[in-house]
């Protein structure tokens, strides 16, 4: 995906293999977002789409941290699908289920452990 390592926050410890980054843009939250103050620099930034970071821990690290977010709009939508299009965006697509299922696919998705998307299929 364009990245020069990638790291599974997930089975290993980024704390000890990463420090004094300047930015950090997160999309897990919770404990991982507080556990990312401590491979910030001081004067980083953390940025969050997932919850709003501790301000208590962006001052007693000497960070910036803000909550993100974006409207979806069509037009917003239909960026996306032309990025996906030209290759630009590489989707990772674990399942395709059909529309009917989405209530099973919603449920493989909450119970985690998928490294990808599901795409449901309209008839």
């Amino acid at each position: 995906m364009g990245a020069d390592e990638m790291i599974d926050y997930k089975t290993r410890d980024f704390t000890q293999l990463v420090k004094y980054v300047d930015l950090v843009i997160d999309f897990a939250g919770g404990k991982v977002t507080d556990k990312t103050f401590t491979v910030l620099k001081k004067g980083g930034k953390l940025y969050s789409a997932a919850a709003q970071p501790s301000q208590e821990l962006a001052e007693k690290y000497g960070v910036e941290s803000k909550f993100i977010s974006s409207a979806i709009t069509a037009q917003k939508m239909d960026y996306g699908k032309m990025l996906v299009e030209e290759g630009k965006i590489k989707p990772n697509v674990v399942k395709t289920m059909k529309l009917k299922d989405a209530a099973e696919a919603q449920e493989l998705v909450s119970k985690g452990g998928l490294n990808g998307k599901i795409v449901l299929e309209i008839d």
